[in-house]
């Protein structure tokens, strides 16, 4: 695969997938990252999408199970091609490690069918447009019974919808209450997030058992050509 074919693949924007395709595309991933990272390091954006498709798919945390339900849910949606697009933008724009585990947790929640469709997405776009630091925030006081005063970490809850505002004390100062929606955000997408630390991830494995690197270099060929 030339360097030309590698730009030309930023970021998948000239394929339609249906989601079987995109398991070609995962078995990809680690691949076109290395080629990119040696060949054509000024590609951050274009490595990073690949670096994170190959982490959520194939770090170890979704099982092969987990796989395959998922691809289940593609196979039984009627719009599989849009909604397959939309999962594999939201992984590829997100911009942490611990952010990424947090949308594969809310993955699992989705194909367990412990959340529907709508609400995984809004948890993944919260996620995703939210700091680190906001989300450990929210989980670390998550049980606080009592008000929460203004702080900077609030604002930016607020701001993604996760707090609101209650009340003032006798100073006037406001005082802030997190949402049921940073409830569902903590119960499906964060907590886990330590059984499922970054310091696990495995992205060697391939990405369904037995997948030899003679059939990786088939996926490849099926879908970009040979080289």
């Amino acid at each position: 695969m030339d360097l030309e074919t590698i730009k030309s693949l930023a970021p998948l924007g000239q394929y339609t997938y249906d989601f079987l395709s995109i398991v070609g595309c995962v078995s990809s991933a680690k691949h076109i990252k290395d080629l990119l990272r040696k060949k054509a390091p000024f590609l951050y954006h274009e490595w990073k999408f690949w670096d994170n498709i190959d982490k959520f798919f194939n770090s170890g945390i979704l099982s092969d199970d987990d796989k395959l339900k998922l691809i289940g849910k593609m196979s039984s949606e009627k719009e599989k091609q849009e909604v397959g697009r939309k999962i594999i933008d939201l992984i590829g724009k997100v911009d942490t490690d611990k952010k990424l585990i947090y949308i594969i947790n809310a993955t699992k929640a989705w194909i367990d069918d412990a959340i529907d469709r709508s609400q995984y997405f809004r948890i993944c776009h919260i996620i995703s447009a939210s700091l680190d630091e906001y989300l450990q925030f929210l989980s670390e006081h998550i049980d606080d019974s009592e008000d929460i005063p203004y702080s900077i970490e609030i604002n930016g809850l607020q701001t993604t919808g996760l707090a609101c505002h209650t009340n003032m004390d006798k100073e006037g100062n406001p005082f802030y209450v997190f949402t049921p929606l940073s409830r569902a955000v903590n119960e499906y997408a964060i907590k886990g997030a330590e059984a499922n630390a970054i310091e696990n991830f495995n992205i060697n494995e391939p990405p369904f058992k037995g997948t030899s690197d003679e059939d990786v270099q088939k996926m490849i060929d099926g879908i970009f050509g040979k080289n």
